[in-house]
This record gives C-alpha cells, sequence and structure tokens, in this order.
C-alpha cells in the first residue's frame, strides 16, 4: 500500500517536476478503489471505553478509534499522515512513538479523561522508557505520554490490519504538525518507580476541590483565565497553561526539580521549566525556596 500512493504523494514535494505517468495514474486509481470501498462509522458512545490502534510504516502513521458496540468492535474515526523527510529518517521505534502521540493528540477529546485501550506495537514505548541519554525530544515525548493513562495491549503488525493499511497510505494530513507536537502541554513528569505522573484527571478533581480556584470561578474567570474540558487554565499571551492548585504546587516542583531527568536544575531555571506549562499564585518565591531547601 506504501507503494500505491507514494507516487502521489511524491508530486507535492518541493522542487518535484509534475509529471502524470502511468505509475501516477495506476495510484490515482487504486485510491479510487480503496475510496469507494464501504466503511461505516459509529457514534461514539462516552458511557463506554474507547480502542485506539496506532501503526507507522517508512511513509506514513495512522490511528483508529474505536469501540466494543454489542460485543462488536465499531469504527468511530480513523486518519493517516504522511510523514516528512525527517520523520522519514526516525528509527521504528520513533515512528512508532510519533504515531501513538499524533493519534493521542488527534482524539484528544474522546480519549482525555475517559477508560481506553491502546493496541500498538508496545515495543516503542518500552524502548522510549529505557532509552539512556535520551536527546530533549525523546523526554518530551516520554512526558507527553504520561499525560493520557490507557491500558496498552500489545498487537503485531499483520494483526493490526486497519491502521497498518492507513499507515501504508497515508494522506497529507497537516492539522498536527511535529511542531504542534512539542506545543502539547504535558503532564509534569516522566513515570518512574519513585513517582506516578500528575494525570488531567487528577488536576481536573483537585481543581474542583480547591478553595482558591472554586472562588475564583463563583465570582466569574477574568479575562486572563480560560476553562477547557473541566480544566482552569491561566492566560498569557497566545499560551495558556494549567492553574495549579494548591494541593499539588509541591509535587510539581519536585517533579520539575527532583527527578534525574529534571537535572536538580536552579531555582530560576526550575522556574522558567514550569511557568511552560503551570502556573499558580506566588510560584516563584515558593520554586526559588524549594529549590534553596
Amino acid at each position: 500500500m506504501a507503494t500505491v500512493i507514494k507516487p502521489m504523494t511524491d508530486l507535492l514535494r518541493k522542487g518535484k517536476k509534475f509529471r502524470w505517468e502511468s505509475q501516477e495514474q495506476e495510484s490515482f486509481n487504486k485510491i479510487k478503489e480503496l475510496i469507494g470501498e464501504r466503511i461505516q462509522r459509529s457514534i461514539p458512545d462516552f458511557n463506554l471505553p474507547f480502542i485506539l490502534r496506532t501503526d507507522a510504516s517508512d511513509y506514513g502513521i495512522s490511528g483508529v478509534l474505536s469501540q466494543l458496540i454489542n460485543d462488536e468492535e465499531q469504527i468511530i474515526m480513523f486518519a493517516s499522515k504522511s510523514l516528512t523527510d525527517t520523520q522519514r529518517a526516525y528509527s521504528t521505534p520513533e515512528k512508532e512513538c510519533l504515531a501513538i502521540l499524533w493519534a493521542l493528540e488527534k482524539y484528544r477529546e474522546y480519549v482525555e479523561g475517559h477508560d481506553f485501550t491502546l493496541y500498538t506495537d508496545n515495543s516503542s514505548l518500552v524502548w522510549l522508557h529505557k532509552m539512556k541519554n535520551s536527546s530533549r525530544k525523546l523526554m518530551r515525548w516520554a512526558i507527553k505520554l504520561q499525560e493520557f493513562s490507557p491500558k496498552v495491549v500489545h498487537i503485531p503488525g499483520k494483526m493490526n490490519v486497519i491502521a497498518d493499511s492507513l499507515s501504508r497510505a497515508p494522506v497529507v494530513d497537516n492539522s498536527i504538525s511535529e511542531e504542534d507536537l512539542e506545543k502539547i502541554p504535558y503532564c509534569f513528569s516522566i513515570q518512574t518507580d519513585e513517582t506516578k505522573y500528575i494525570s488531567l484527571d487528577r488536576i481536573r478533581k483537585e481543581q474542583a476541590t480547591d478553595p482558591g480556584i472554586i472562588k475564583l470561578e463563583l465570582d466569574g474567570l477574568p479575562d486572563e483565565y480560560t476553562k477547557k474540558s473541566g480544566i482552569v487554565y491561566r492566560i498569557f499571551g497566545k499560551r495558556e497553561v494549567i492553574l495549579i492548585p494548591k494541593s499539588l504546587e509541591l509535587e510539581v516542583m519536585r517533579i520539575h526539580h527532583d527527578l534525574p531527568e529534571m537535572g536538580h536544575s536552579g531555582g530560576e531555571k526550575t522556574y522558567k521549566r514550569i511557568i511552560k506549562v503551570a502556573y499558580w499564585k506566588g510560584m516563584k518565591e515558593k520554586i526559588l525556596n524549594y529549590v534553596k531547601t
């Protein structure tokens, strides 16, 4: 399938001379056949857990969202994306991890705060977890993955039929670029034996019982605050960061300073790291005092 669509997507490459020959025509005809195949999609039931299947090939990544309805797996949504030249140079585990991150963001409104099972070649997740001397990119990926709490099930590529087919026949999808993935607000921790990450669901629950945040909402959120998916955010220009409830302040500081992955940075650097993703009143003074002690 990868070779089926590649002649078409190659025509979109910058600097590529447009030449429509037999190879491109065959690709076009095959794509029409695939589009013509009838695929039924179901309406999501938020009372049921979701299923997310991801896969990656040399040319693309894909994600399929589904649910078990009446003991039969029904497709809710499916999507694929062509890889850039840079992404095509990634190792296989990196491509698999990229597929997971991309699909999680693509279907965030469905899986965030809900139970779901992630079917993937989880060797990629094991690889990411065990990487030593990881680059900053891989560290960010690992942190972002902890924003979600799926049940992960290994599935060989040959059994992951729909996601595998989509990844091998990707469409050009610029809705979420790799640059956008780097901007996804992550949730404070790499899961280790010593600590558990702070999930968005936990933040949502802690905010709901925080007296200061409750009062803020009762008085009417000021213009510098917004609420999305049950979570209050502080607005800084075009950037939105999570408003941390008092009960989680110490844990956020500990995670962003004490974990080996964070390098035990100084007070100013720790503050700059946290302010990118989180905010609470008087945070700079508290962070500087925490680092000193």
